[in-house]
């Protein structure tokens, strides 16, 4: 599986799960609707720009979704981390009042 690849799988699994476009999903990560549609065509992008896409992802990942098998996951930098607390923290609320 090749970078190109590897973000694609992200992304189209994180629409599955969001409901939310993958052109949508482009304007999120890069504010550029097209890019994945560009990935998809075969083009590509910098490293400096893989490396935001698949942090974008890392720091979102829903909690109840598996990280895909072979794609590797980037450490969470401080505000990653920051919101994935913030995310579980609103988690285990919700599931407290259930």
């Amino acid at each position: 599986m090749d970078y190109r690849d590897e973000m694609l799988t992200l992304a189209r699994l994180y629409c599955q799960r969001t409901g939310l476009s993958l052109a949508r999903i482009a304007t999120l990560v890069r504010n550029q609707g097209a890019f994945f549609k560009h990935i998809e065509d075969g083009k590509g992008c910098t490293v400096d720009t893989y490396n935001k896409v698949m942090r974008w992802f890392a720091e979102r990942w829903p909690n109840d979704l598996a990280w895909p098998e072979g794609i590797g996951r980037p450490p969470l930098a401080q505000e990653g981390v920051r919101r994935r607390l913030r995310a579980i923290g609103a988690s285990r609320a919700l599931e407290k009042h259930r």
